[in-house]
């Protein structure tokens, strides 16, 4: 399942980043955030995907992150963004 929030004042992409400014402009924009969500069907991998993408990963669960990845991604319309929270901070 993914979620897209649309508001007008603030970026909820800053979710991860707790400040008060960012939480007393959530508040008050209560009502006008908007949410659209997108349920997507049970992915159970198999041989198929190891082996067709065995290029992303030395070890299944890791191919499994990528793949489960990309459907949020093409399924939610946001790109992938490869940055670490210790950088987001």
């Amino acid at each position: 399942m993914t979620l897209n929030y649309t508001s007008s004042l603030t970026d909820i992409a800053k979710d991860s980043l707790f400040s008060l400014p960012l939480l007393i402009l959530s508040y008050f924009e209560f009502f006008s955030v908007k949410c659209e969500m997108t349920e997507c069907p049970i992915f159970i991998p198999n041989d198929y995907l190891y082996e067709k993408h065995k290029d992303k990963g030395e070890e299944k669960w890791e191919i499994y992150a990528w793949a489960v990845r990309d459907i949020f991604s093409k399924a939610s319309g946001k790109p992938k963004i490869d940055i670490e929270l210790k950088e987001k901070l």
